[in-house]
């Protein structure tokens, strides 16, 4: 007996010095144990609380996981030691009514004179969530600072290639003119002598670079600034490529895309230009198709190539290219979801969809159309 009683007291003295709440209950759920550390948890002197329910010191869901987890004790077979329920998260009470989150385990350890013992360890996870939510709201306003930014770095690279557009046009499309103007006028005074053939190519040439800047000038501010823009400067787009590049490349669109707002439609026509242009220079395509469609609520942009394929999980990851970070980052601005596949038949499939705004899916869809 003398050897029990020590037993006992070391025991309850290991209890008291405990940091985490350790309560000790026994039949009908009744507190026979409460450490130091569950009185300064729950402001309550053990004194108090001693023979009373468990159930005063838990929020009601609380008091019902408490149940389910000494339910689920009470079925299992304790011969060979004590049981442990899973760990759970809940809500406890202090003696002034307020209530605090608590992490509690509960284990079962049988008794051959007075049935089975309960022992709760409960810890105050205040801090810790209070950290956690700290850090959830940090990372969600990183994530915000980031998309602001992705934003106007987006505007600015829009704002500088409209600049460099207006220059081609205005001063490089203005200044070659002139020079045909007077290649022109020279041509028509030498086409007798032997200097005639080249005065003639060398206009022709003129000729031609001056339109190719005009191309260049009109992909670099590819939508305008109305609505309905889109449709046609992707047929352009796929025009320039054939004229300009040799490739075979078509347009196909389903449904309207008459309400797509210019912003809209330039980070599109942006991530359009950007797949048709890795799939060429990446992939070696020469065979792009781009099909539109208008799918329910959402529009749908694919860009079809032959080229050799890619890798998309390499495409994906942090170190890829400025291009597919570009693409991510205009798919992110118009909150639609970019997707890069390899096709079954070889090439690359880069497939953008957005949802498209309630006024324009009342609207009817057009004529399927075609262009190459």
């Amino acid at each position: 007996a003398m050897r029990q009683r020590l037993s006992e007291e070391r025991l309850a003295g290991i209890l008291q010095t405990a940091r985490d709440a350790i309560v000790v209950a026994a039949a009908q759920h009744r507190i026979v144990l409460f450490n130091a550390a569950a009185e300064q948890a729950f402001g309550c002197p053990a004194d108090v609380v001693r023979s009373q329910s468990v159930r005063r010191l838990m929020a009601p869901d609380t008091w019902r996981q408490y149940l389910e987890d000494v339910h689920e004790l009470e079925t299992r077979d304790g011969d060979h030691g004590p049981l442990v329920a899973s760990t759970r998260t809940g809500e406890a009470r202090h003696a002034n009514g307020t209530k605090f989150p608590v992490e509690c385990s509960i284990s079962r350890a049988p008794d051959a004179g007075s049935g089975a013992f309960y022992t709760l360890i409960l810890r105050d996870i205040t801090d810790r969530l209070r950290e956690s939510e700290a850090l959830a709201q940090a990372h969600h306003e990183m994530q915000q600072m980031a998309h602001r930014f992705e934003e106007e770095l987006l505007q600015a690279v829009e704002r500088r290639q409209r600049h460099i557009a207006r220059e081609l046009h205005d001063a490089v499309g203005s200044a070659m003119a002139g020079v045909s103007l007077l290649l022109g006028g020279v041509r028509a005074q030498t086409l007798a002598s032997s200097i005639g053939p080249a005065i003639e190519k060398a206009h022709e040439h003129i000729l031609r670079t001056t339109d190719l800047v005009r191309e260049i000038s009109r992909g670099m501010v590819p939508a305008g600034t109305e609505r309905g823009a889109l449709l046609q400067a992707l047929e352009q787009f796929a025009h320039t490529l054939t004229e300009v590049n040799g490739v075979t490349s078509s347009v196909r669109a389903r449904g309207s895309l008459d309400q797509v707002e210019p912003d809209v439609a330039t980070h599109v026509y942006r991530i359009v230009q950007e797949a048709a242009t890795n799939g060429m220079r990446h992939g070696g395509a020469d065979v792009l198709r781009i099909h539109v469609a208008q799918v329910g609520e959402c529009w749908r942009v694919t860009v079809l190539d032959n080229g050799s394929g890619c890798d998309p999980e390499k495409l994906t990851r942090m170190n890829a290219g400025m291009g597919i970070r570009s693409m991510h980052a205009r798919a992110r601005a118009i909150g639609a979801r970019l997707e890069l596949r390899l096709r079954p038949r070889g090439g690359c499939r880069v497939r953008l969809t957005w949802t498209q705004p309630a006024r324009a899916a009342m609207e009817p869809p057009a004529l399927a159309r075609h262009t190459a």
